[in-house]
Formats: C-alpha cells, sequence, structure tokens
C-alpha cells in the first residue's frame, strides 16, 4: 500500500523484457525521426544508418537502470557535465594523461644518456634531447619526431629503449588531436545540443519501458532494488526499524558493489559509535565495472 503496486508483482523473464526494450527502442527512434536535434545528431555521427547510435543509447539505457533516481541524474546531466569549469577540469586531466607520457619518454631518453653509444646512436640521442623539457600542451601538438631505421637485426640495449621511446612517441600523437585548449572547449560545447538529443530519446525509452512494465504488472531485480529504497528514504518508521533490529551486516565482495546497492546498505545501518557494517573485499579484484560497479566506495 506505502508503494502503491499490487502487491501479487511478477518479475520479468529477462528473455520477455529484452524483446519488449528492443520493441520500444526501435518504435522510439522511427518516432524520433522527425525530431530535428535527433536528425542533427544522425548526420553528424552516422554514416549508414543509426545502428550505432542505437546500439550506444541501448547500453546508456541498461546503465542508466543501475542507477537510483534516473530523472535526477539526466536532470542534472547537462547542467553538471557543461559547466565550464567541469570542462576545464576535464581537460586539464586529460592533458596530464598527456604530460606523464611526456614524463615517461623524457625519463627513457635520458637514460639513453648512460648507454656507451656508437656514432649512429650518438646523433639519434642528440635529436631526441633536443624535444625535451616540454610543458604546454601547444608544444606536444607540435611535437613531430621521426625515428631512423636500424638495418641490422641484432638486438642491443639501445635499439630496445629505443623502441621503448618510439611506442610512448605514438601513444602522444594519439592524444594530441586538438590544436589548442581552446579549440578543445568549443569543440565539447559544440557537443550540447547532440547529448541533450540522446537524453530526450533515452528519457522517451525509459518512460515507454516503465509504462508498460506498470500497465503489466512487471517488475525487474532492478525495479525491486529502487523500489526497496524508496520504502526506506520515504518513510522513517520502516527505515528506523530495520536499522534498530539488525544487529550486523556482512558484505563479500564489496568491491563488486554499485550506487544502488549501497544506498540501499546505508538506508537501514548504522554509523558512529555502533556502526554494524562489515565489509570484505580487495579493490584489485573488481571485475564488474561493466555492471557500474564502484570499487573506489571501499576507499571513501
Amino acid at each position: 500500500d506505502t508503494l502503491n503496486i499490487d502487491p501479487d508483482i511478477n518479475i520479468a523473464d529477462s528473455v520477455l523484457v529484452a524483446a519488449l526494450k528492443s520493441n520500444i527502442v526501435d518504435e522510439v527512434f522511427l518516432d524520433f525521426y522527425q525530431n530535428e536535434k535527433f536528425l542533427n545528431l544522425l548526420d553528424t555521427y552516422t554514416a549508414k544508418d543509426d545502428k550505432s547510435i542505437k546500439n550506444d543509447v541501448v547500453s546508456i539505457v541498461a546503465n542508466l537502470d543501475k542507477i537510483y533516481d534516473i530523472d535526477t541524474f539526466l536532470n542534472n546531466y547537462i547542467t553538471f557535465n557543461f559547466d565550464i569549469d567541469k570542462i576545464n577540469i576535464d581537460i586539464s586531466e586529460y592533458v596530464g594523461l598527456i604530460k606523464n607520457l611526456y614524463q615517461e619518454f623524457q625519463d627513457k631518453v635520458l637514460e639513453l644518456n648512460h648507454f656507451s653509444l656508437t656514432t649512429k646512436e650518438e646523433k639519434t640521442l642528440e635529436v631526441l634531447n633536443n624535444f625535451l623539457n616540454f610543458q604546454e600542451y601547444e608544444e606536444f601538438k607540435a611535437f613531430r619526431l621521426s625515428f631512423p631505421r636500424y638495418i641490422s637485426k641484432e638486438e642491443s640495449a639501445f635499439k630496445s629503449k629505443l623502441s621503448e621511446i618510439k611506442e610512448i612517441y605514438q601513444n602522444i600523437s594519439e592524444l594530441v588531436t586538438y590544436d589548442s585548449i581552446t579549440e578543445m572547449q568549443e569543440e565539447i560545447l559544440e557537443t550540447k545540443p547532440y547529448i541533450e538529443a540522446i537524453i530526450d530519446l533515452v528519457r522517451e525509452i525509459i518512460k515507454r519501458t516503465n509504462e508498460y512494465k506498470r500497465n503489466n504488472n512487471l517488475y525487474e531485480f532492478n525495479d525491486i532494488s529502487r523500489l526497496a529504497i524508496k520504502l526506506l528514504l520515504e518513510n522513517d518508521d520502516i527505515r528506523n526499524y530495520y536499522k534498530n533490529n539488525i544487529k550486523e551486516i556482512m558484505i563479500d565482495e564489496y568491491q563488486d558493489s554499485n550506487m544502488v546497492q549501497e544506498l540501499l546498505l546505508s538506508s537501514v545501518s548504522r554509523k558512529g559509535e555502533k556502526p554494524d557494517r562489515f565489509m570484505v573485499g580487495d579493490m584489485k579484484q573488481s571485475i564488474y565495472k561493466f555492471r557500474l560497479a564502484r570499487p573506489e566506495i571501499f576507499m571513501e
């Protein structure tokens, strides 16, 4: 009664749900062909058909199903991710990846200075030394380096180290695709209408799926988890009953918990002087990131 649902609920068959969702996705895509933002999305990111976008949307919907408050998440997504400060933080992290690779490049080049080298190897090292001490993104963008070919098949410590340096250089080149930081900012902001189109699409798919399940009294396990959390968060008496009557909560493989599971557990567990949760796990063994497992919860 509290949740206003039929107590005689049915857990939906996974095959049935998969077929249902597939049909709904097809229907929504067909309807959205009248939507200008959606058509712009397809024109920009597809070549022959909408198959790749459809697969991405299906994946997004599946991941959202593991979030408790989907509406709030979607409502805040644009505001949060297109805030200029957030964009600058993301760009800083991206440039940080490049700088970390470049640090490896520098370290390995400096190691070569301690090798006993042939004349040709000394010339190669002289060229490499000219590419040390970069600091800014624009310097990485202008980073152009040609590696000499060594005809001899005989392996040497120098050739082995040079191969490692070349691989790092190639990794840097693959990351440095923008001309400047400003261009990064502009291109991120230009994606906003496309993200809005995807969010509109996802909302409609979720809405129709939930309507069908509600009208047919069908629930998936993720639905049950969200209903349990809703029951606990919106009813102090029920939440306090479980908090006061559960003596211990023991959780194994805690590194594979997601935020829905964590919210459910935190709703009925005690904190403070007499905590009742005992967690066992190993962050290094987390294997369910694709199910939105958050091993960092363990550290938090």
